[in-house]
Protein backbone atom coordinates (compact mmCIF):
# COMPACT_ATOMS: atom_id res chain seq x y z
CA UNK A 1 0.00 0.00 0.00
CA UNK A 2 2.78 2.58 1.07
CA UNK A 3 4.20 1.37 -2.88
CA UNK A 4 0.84 2.58 -3.94
CA UNK A 5 0.60 5.80 -2.51
CA UNK A 6 3.97 7.15 -3.26
CA UNK A 7 3.79 6.01 -7.06
CA UNK A 8 0.47 7.73 -7.08
CA UNK A 9 2.36 11.03 -5.20
CA UNK A 10 4.88 10.61 -8.28
CA UNK A 11 2.13 10.32 -11.05
CA UNK A 12 0.41 13.43 -9.59
CA UNK A 13 4.16 15.18 -9.93
CA UNK A 14 3.19 14.35 -13.74
CA UNK A 15 -0.34 15.77 -13.82
CA UNK A 16 0.38 18.83 -11.52
CA UNK A 17 -2.53 20.65 -10.17
CA UNK A 18 -3.27 24.56 -9.28
CA UNK A 19 -3.28 23.80 -5.06
CA UNK A 20 -1.60 21.32 -3.19
CA UNK A 21 1.79 20.12 -1.87
CA UNK A 22 4.25 18.74 -4.57
CA UNK A 23 5.27 15.40 -2.89
CA UNK A 24 8.09 13.13 -4.63
CA UNK A 25 8.14 10.01 -3.22
CA UNK A 26 10.87 8.72 -1.70
CA UNK A 27 11.58 5.13 -3.71
CA UNK A 28 12.07 1.84 -2.37
CA UNK A 29 15.20 0.31 -3.16
CA UNK A 30 15.61 -3.69 -4.11
CA UNK A 31 17.60 -5.40 -1.32
CA UNK A 32 19.89 -7.80 -2.97
CA UNK A 33 20.20 -11.41 -0.95
CA UNK A 34 23.35 -12.74 -1.07
CA UNK A 35 22.19 -16.55 -0.20
CA UNK A 36 20.33 -16.26 -3.49
CA UNK A 37 23.23 -16.21 -5.35
CA UNK A 38 22.88 -19.97 -6.13
CA UNK A 39 19.86 -18.57 -8.37
CA UNK A 40 21.87 -17.64 -11.71
CA UNK A 41 18.53 -17.60 -14.26
CA UNK A 42 17.70 -13.72 -15.34
CA UNK A 43 14.06 -12.73 -14.92
CA UNK A 44 11.98 -11.47 -18.36
CA UNK A 45 12.59 -8.46 -19.95
CA UNK A 46 9.89 -5.58 -18.58
CA UNK A 47 7.09 -4.87 -20.76
CA UNK A 48 6.84 -0.88 -21.26
CA UNK A 49 3.72 0.71 -21.19
CA UNK A 50 3.20 4.36 -21.42
CA UNK A 51 6.17 6.44 -21.27
CA UNK A 52 5.83 10.09 -20.04
CA UNK A 53 7.93 12.88 -19.54
CA UNK A 54 6.22 15.76 -17.07
CA UNK A 55 7.45 19.16 -17.37
CA UNK A 56 7.05 22.24 -14.80
CA UNK A 57 3.75 24.00 -15.46
CA UNK A 58 4.25 27.87 -14.13
CA UNK A 59 3.90 29.87 -13.36
CA UNK A 60 1.74 31.46 -16.55
CA UNK A 61 -0.21 34.04 -17.79
CA UNK A 62 -3.11 33.64 -19.44
CA UNK A 63 -5.32 36.72 -20.46
CA UNK A 64 -6.58 37.78 -17.04
CA UNK A 65 -5.73 34.40 -15.04
CA UNK A 66 -2.71 33.59 -13.60
CA UNK A 67 -2.14 29.64 -12.67
CA UNK A 68 0.58 28.20 -10.70
CA UNK A 69 1.14 24.78 -9.66
CA UNK A 70 3.03 23.05 -5.89
CA UNK A 71 5.20 21.40 -8.79
CA UNK A 72 6.47 24.18 -10.30
CA UNK A 73 10.27 23.76 -10.78
CA UNK A 74 10.43 20.00 -10.99
CA UNK A 75 9.65 17.44 -13.62
CA UNK A 76 9.84 14.07 -14.06
CA UNK A 77 10.49 10.77 -16.57
CA UNK A 78 7.50 8.41 -16.12
CA UNK A 79 7.62 4.84 -17.56
CA UNK A 80 4.59 2.48 -16.80
CA UNK A 81 6.09 -1.16 -16.34
CA UNK A 82 4.28 -4.94 -17.19
CA UNK A 83 6.79 -6.93 -15.31
CA UNK A 84 8.16 -10.07 -16.93
CA UNK A 85 8.33 -13.59 -15.31
CA UNK A 86 11.15 -14.76 -12.77
CA UNK A 87 11.52 -18.44 -11.82
CA UNK A 88 12.12 -17.66 -7.90
CA UNK A 89 11.20 -13.76 -7.59
CA UNK A 90 7.97 -12.91 -7.26
CA UNK A 91 7.28 -10.14 -9.58
CA UNK A 92 6.04 -7.20 -7.12
CA UNK A 93 9.81 -8.14 -5.36
CA UNK A 94 11.67 -7.58 -8.37
CA UNK A 95 13.43 -4.31 -9.14
CA UNK A 96 14.10 -1.94 -12.06
CA UNK A 97 17.24 0.02 -13.41
CA UNK A 98 16.86 2.56 -16.03
CA UNK A 99 20.34 3.60 -17.89
CA UNK A 100 20.60 6.47 -20.31
CA UNK A 101 21.76 5.40 -23.63
CA UNK A 102 21.61 8.85 -25.19
CA UNK A 103 20.91 12.41 -24.62
CA UNK A 104 20.21 13.82 -20.89
CA UNK A 105 17.76 15.27 -18.27
CA UNK A 106 17.88 18.77 -17.20
CA UNK A 107 20.12 19.45 -14.71
CA UNK A 108 21.66 16.56 -15.36
CA UNK A 109 19.63 14.43 -13.36
CA UNK A 110 20.46 10.77 -13.84
CA UNK A 111 18.56 7.93 -12.27
CA UNK A 112 19.28 5.69 -9.58
CA UNK A 113 22.28 3.14 -9.83
CA UNK A 114 20.03 1.06 -7.53
CA UNK A 115 17.31 -0.93 -8.53
CA UNK A 116 14.40 0.37 -7.92
CA UNK A 117 11.02 -1.20 -6.71
CA UNK A 118 7.98 -0.59 -8.73
CA UNK A 119 5.29 2.42 -7.75
CA UNK A 120 1.99 2.01 -9.09
CA UNK A 121 3.42 -0.01 -11.90
CA UNK A 122 5.61 2.62 -12.69
CA UNK A 123 9.74 3.60 -12.44
CA UNK A 124 9.97 8.26 -12.08
CA UNK A 125 13.21 9.74 -12.45
CA UNK A 126 12.75 13.37 -11.20
CA UNK A 127 14.61 16.53 -12.57
CA UNK A 128 14.99 20.21 -12.10
CA UNK A 129 12.62 21.62 -14.38
CA UNK A 130 11.93 26.07 -14.94
CA UNK A 131 8.85 27.51 -16.38
CA UNK A 132 7.75 26.68 -19.36
CA UNK A 133 9.56 30.21 -21.12
CA UNK A 134 12.64 28.81 -19.85
CA UNK A 135 12.62 24.94 -20.99
CA UNK A 136 14.67 23.73 -23.06
CA UNK A 137 14.03 20.63 -25.53
CA UNK A 138 14.27 16.82 -24.02
CA UNK A 139 15.48 13.83 -26.27
CA UNK A 140 16.59 10.70 -24.15
CA UNK A 141 17.04 7.09 -25.24
CA UNK A 142 17.00 5.21 -22.50
CA UNK A 143 16.80 1.21 -21.24
CA UNK A 144 14.73 -0.63 -18.49
CA UNK A 145 16.36 -3.64 -16.73
CA UNK A 146 14.59 -6.12 -14.27
CA UNK A 147 16.59 -7.58 -11.68
CA UNK A 148 15.45 -10.25 -9.14
CA UNK A 149 16.66 -10.96 -5.91
CA UNK A 150 19.73 -12.66 -6.30
CA UNK A 151 21.15 -9.60 -8.72
CA UNK A 152 20.46 -11.43 -12.11
CA UNK A 153 19.68 -8.70 -14.73
CA UNK A 154 17.61 -9.17 -17.49
CA UNK A 155 17.92 -8.67 -21.17
CA UNK A 156 17.25 -4.53 -21.41
CA UNK A 157 14.12 -3.09 -23.15
CA UNK A 158 14.75 0.74 -25.15
CA UNK A 159 12.59 3.19 -25.23
CA UNK A 160 12.79 6.80 -26.42
CA UNK A 161 11.06 10.20 -24.93
CA UNK A 162 10.99 13.84 -26.07
CA UNK A 163 9.44 16.51 -24.88
CA UNK A 164 9.98 19.86 -27.13
CA UNK A 165 10.21 22.11 -23.73
CA UNK A 166 7.19 24.65 -24.33
CA UNK A 167 3.82 22.38 -24.05
CA UNK A 168 3.77 22.35 -20.09
CA UNK A 169 1.11 19.62 -18.97
CA UNK A 170 1.64 17.76 -22.59
CA UNK A 171 0.30 14.09 -23.17
CA UNK A 172 0.33 12.08 -26.10
CA UNK A 173 1.05 15.59 -28.16
CA UNK A 174 -1.92 17.09 -27.01
CA UNK A 175 -1.62 19.69 -23.92
CA UNK A 176 -4.21 18.44 -21.01
CA UNK A 177 -5.73 20.34 -18.23
CA UNK A 178 -8.49 20.41 -15.31
CA UNK A 179 -8.36 18.47 -12.46
CA UNK A 180 -11.22 15.68 -13.21
CA UNK A 181 -8.67 14.24 -15.65
CA UNK A 182 -5.96 14.23 -13.60
CA UNK A 183 -7.94 12.57 -10.92
CA UNK A 184 -9.20 10.17 -13.41
CA UNK A 185 -6.20 8.98 -14.97
CA UNK A 186 -4.44 8.99 -11.17
CA UNK A 187 -7.53 6.53 -9.99
CA UNK A 188 -7.75 4.20 -13.38
CA UNK A 189 -3.35 3.84 -13.00
CA UNK A 190 -3.98 2.90 -9.15
CA UNK A 191 -6.79 0.29 -9.88
CA UNK A 192 -4.82 -1.24 -12.76
CA UNK A 193 -1.40 -1.14 -10.36
CA UNK A 194 -3.79 -2.98 -7.46
CA UNK A 195 -5.23 -5.50 -10.08
CA UNK A 196 -2.07 -6.42 -12.08
CA UNK A 197 -0.47 -6.79 -9.13
CA UNK A 198 -3.09 -9.81 -7.65
CA UNK A 199 -3.16 -11.20 -10.93
CA UNK A 200 1.12 -11.22 -11.04
CA UNK A 201 1.09 -12.90 -7.19
CA UNK A 202 -1.68 -15.36 -7.96
CA UNK A 203 0.16 -16.81 -11.38
CA UNK A 204 2.92 -16.58 -9.37
CA UNK A 205 2.18 -18.63 -6.14
CA UNK A 206 0.47 -20.94 -8.24
CA UNK A 207 3.77 -21.73 -10.13
CA UNK A 208 5.61 -22.00 -6.92
CA UNK A 209 3.04 -24.32 -5.41
CA UNK A 210 3.13 -26.77 -8.84
CA UNK A 211 6.95 -26.75 -8.68
CA UNK A 212 6.91 -27.59 -4.83
CA UNK A 213 4.76 -30.50 -5.95
CA UNK A 214 6.75 -31.23 -8.65
CA UNK A 215 9.46 -31.68 -6.46
CA UNK A 216 7.81 -34.02 -3.72
CA UNK A 217 7.00 -36.44 -5.70
CA UNK A 218 10.24 -36.65 -7.55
Amino acid sequence: MRRLAAGVAAVGLLFPGSAGACETPTPEYLEIDTSAAIDTTPPESPVLGEVRIGRSYGPRADGCSRSESSCDGSGALGVQIEPGYDDRTAPDDLGYLIRLRDGELPGGAAPSDRPVLLMSGGLYVHFPDPGPDEQEPIDVTFEVVAVDRAGNESAPTVAHATSPGDEGCAFGGRKRSGMVERLVVLIALSVFAVRRSHRRNSSFQRSTSQRSASTQMS
